[in-house]
């Protein structure tokens, strides 16, 4: 599935929103390959200066984006950001107190400390509140859903029932106004109201989780987020990615509380912001994220100039030398595997420790065969065979016995030669994929991926309607090949290979 994810737009009045959607729909249309959308994300700062005619262009802007890819109303995610405040409202909102006053005064989140025995006071906390309206109009015209003037309710949520999939959106905006621009943060009981709705859900731990807000937790500016404990939060309840923007640049960390929980985070970079507002030598960007299996792709773009068009943004680091427009970032993560895995019973319990059920999943084995040389072995899918046709992919299949390996030794024998021998060195990763199976639709899997040996025997491809073509291939060459020349699986087992062993045979010791 593919998500559009766009912040800091700061649309102006005459923002010329249509030539920002053309481009737009042209990258998207061409280099991406995308003509469909199943959901769209907006980090915050809609607007620039909270104007209503800002919001008019960012209305239209954004149903048109909507009505052109085919985006329904609920599939559609908006946060506010610091731009989304009117400091208009929050100016004729206060009165002067005596500082002495304030502690006996309701509402103290509303007290405004000025020093010298003075301070300010919210005289109107409904009033106050307002300064959210035109945010609040612009979000229910666009997803047809009021937005709550209630702190603890500004939390919503994008639900994709048959992807098992879940987005958060908050609002890390709540608190500031004109006199404290610089204090963002997360409300804790809209993190509270947020974890009992998801709870709720049947089936919740098997949902994948992504939460989305405005600002930073980390940044050299003042303005960040500095109470990060609602990340821990959200980690322990199994929250694996979190998306932000504001910082108007793109950039991606693992944020780790201890030894089995974090969060990957991704700053998405600005859609629209002034030029004076970009970091030096920053352009503008956007992210696709395309959603398959257990990881989000973030598909990374920018553009250098007011009427330039999209390119890839080959800013992730893949190694000393070389660069990518995109980077892969997981949403579930499995515990840590044993070293080696027998049995059909042993599998089942370890889906079990994550609180996944198997019987929503078809279990199969995956070698992963190697010669002395150090070439990984990749056959090609036949034209009978039941999916991923005509893709490359290591030898394996569905689990029919109790025993594992010889369950996998079965699928050697069948697939290149009863003659192949293998060691059956260590357990690579146990990953869910899902595989499009004609006649059946898309199925939900869990594969058991061994490193192996080739110990003796010549691979061939023994039955040419499942597999048409038997090849050896250096790690080097295998990360080359395009990713539709490849399963779901290989594609994801050389992306983590290639992270942990690098371009070397798993059986050498680094130097």
């Amino acid at each position: 599935m593919d998500v559009l994810n766009l912040s800091d737009l700061h649309f102006s009045a005459t923002a010329d929103a249509d030539t920002q959607f053309s481009l737009l729909a042209e990258d998207l249309r061409g280099d991406l390959d995308c003509f469909k959308l199943d959901g769209i994300i907006l980090g915050g700062d809609i607007a620039n200066f909270c104007l209503p005619k800002e919001y008019d262009v960012a209305t239209a802007f954004t149903k048109r984006l909507m009505e052109e890819f085919k985006v329904p109303p609920e599939a559609v995610l908006i946060v506010p950001g610091n731009h989304d405040v009117d400091w208009a409202v929050t100016k004729a909102g206060f009165k002067k107190i005596a500082r002495k006053d304030a502690g006996s005064l309701p509402y103290p989140e509303h007290i405004c400390d000025l020093g010298k025995g003075k301070a300010l006071q919210i005289c109107d906390p409904t009033q106050y509140k307002a300064r959210f309206d035109q945010f609040r109009a612009y979000y229910e015209a666009v997803t047809g859903k009021p937005y709550s003037s209630e702190y603890d309710l500004q939390c919503t949520f994008l639900r994709f029932e048959r992807e098992k999939l879940i987005f958060v959106g908050l609002n890390s905006a709540w608190p500031l106004d004109h006199l404290r621009p610089g204090i963002p943060s997360i409300r804790a009981r809209a993190i509270n109201r947020m974890l009992q709705e998801i709870s709720n859900i049947p089936d919740s731990v098997s949902y994948r989780k992504v939460a989305v807000w405005h600002h930073p937790i980390h940044s050299p500016a003042d303005d960040r987020i500095r109470d990060a404990t609602f990340v821990d939060r959200l980690a322990k309840f199994q929250f694996r990615v979190g998306i932000h923007g504001h910082v108007h640049r793109q950039g991606a960390e693992w944020l780790r509380y201890d030894s089995e929980r974090g969060m990957e985070l991704i700053a998405t970079g600005t859609f629209g912001a002034p030029t004076k507002e970009l970091p030096t030598g920053t352009p503008w960007e956007y992210n696709l994220l395309r959603i398959e299996d257990n990881a989000i792709t973030v598909e990374s773009r920018y553009r250098d100039g007011i009427e330039a068009t999209w390119k890839p943004y080959g800013i992730w680091r893949e190694g000393p030398t070389t660069t990518s427009p995109r980077y892969t970032v997981p949403l579930r993560k499995l515990p840590e595997a044993p070293a080696q895995m027998y049995s059909r019973s042993q599998l089942l319990d370890f889906i079990k420790s994550e609180g996944m059920d198997p019987s929503e999943y078809r279990l199969a084995v995956e070698a992963n065969i190697f010669n002395a040389d150090g070439r990984l072995l990749l056959q090609k899918r036949g034209p009978k065979a039941r999916d991923e046709r005509g893709k490359y992919e290591g030898v394996g299949g569905e689990v029919e016995m109790h025993d594992l390996h010889g369950c996998l030794r079965k699928e050697i024998s069948e697939e290149i030669g009863a003659s192949v021998v293998v060691n059956i060195d260590t357990l690579f990763e146990v990953r869910p994929v899902v595989f499009e199976e004609e006649g059946r639709g898309p199925q939900d899997w869990i594969v058991v991926s061994y490193l192996c040996r080739l110990v003796s025997g010549k691979p061939r491809a023994v039955d040419k309607n499942r597999t048409s073509e038997v090849r050896w291939f250096t790690i080097e060459e295998a990360h080359c090949l395009p990713e539709a020349e490849l399963s779901r699986s290989t594609f994801r087992f050389l992306q983590l290979y290639k992270k942990k062993y690098g371009s070397r045979p798993y059986f050498e010791r680094a130097v």
